[in-house]
């Protein structure tokens, strides 16, 4: 009797419950073996991606039409001038101190009434200015009473040894637009300033001008006192 009870128990319960499980890992089994044997995907070639990847409004990247208005102009047939900038003059030397940025364009007798401003009234340029003075290149006296491009003073205070007392008066001179040489003759010590203004390279004098500008440069006059050349404002060179 009891081997008949639990027989119906196996088949009724047991047995059920064993046949779900088989059908259960028989499903897992096929979904492993799909898994392993299915092929393996093919990479996207770049134009596929290239086609996944474009925006959905393609038709605002294209190239818009060209109208009448938006088509470069024609070619003309007039010349057509270029304007370049000059470049900037350089210096090898830094702008000497009291120099104007540009130069003041003004007649010489302005440009010494500057110089007498500036040095006040410590010297008296009329008193000591000279009117019949020595020209090297000719190798005589002149009168240069009359004379624009040249003004000789008389400094027997900047003798030597006391030559660099004259420093400060040179540096007025050359400040204002002058080129500046001392000179000793006639048993006086003298400041000769040449203005930089048009013409002056044509007159008589035009050596005392351009051979400022030389290294160790000294125009051909015995009279020149040897002292070092001061620097010049830049728009004088200019």
């Amino acid at each position: 009797m009891n081997f008949l009870i639990s027989s119906k128990i196996i088949v009724k319960i047991i047995f059920p419950i064993i046949a779900s499980a088989a059908i259960i890992l028989s499903q897992a089994l096929s979904s492993l073996q799909d898994i392993f044997t299915s092929p393996t995907p093919t990479p996207a070639t770049e134009a596929e991606v290239a086609h996944i990847n474009l925006p959905t409004t393609v038709e605002t990247l294209q190239t818009p039409p060209i109208t009448e208005s938006s088509a470069p102009a024609a070619e003309s047939s007039e010349s057509v001038s270029l304007q370049f900038e000059a470049p900037a003059i350089t210096h090898p030397f830094a702008n000497p101190a009291g120099c104007s940025i540009s130069n003041p364009n003004l007649p010489p007798e302005q440009m010494l009434a500057n110089v007498q401003n500036a040095i006040g009234t410590e010297y008296n340029l009329a008193e000591r200015r000279q009117t019949y003075i020595w020209n090297g290149e000719q190798g005589s006296m002149v009168n240069v009473t009359a004379d624009p491009f040249v003004y000789e003073f008389t400094f027997n205070e900047f003798q030597h040894p006391l030559t660099y007392r004259g420093d400060k008066v040179a540096t007025i001179f050359l400040t204002q637009g002058f080129i500046v040489w001392f000179r000793e003759y006639g048993d006086s010590f003298r400041l000769l300033a040449i203005p930089m203004t048009n013409g002056v390279t044509e007159s008589i004098w035009a050596s005392y001008v351009t051979t400022y500008w030389q290294k160790d440069g000294i125009p051909n006059d015995e009279k020149i006192y040897p002292v070092i050349k001061k620097l010049p404002c830049h728009w004088v060179i200019d």
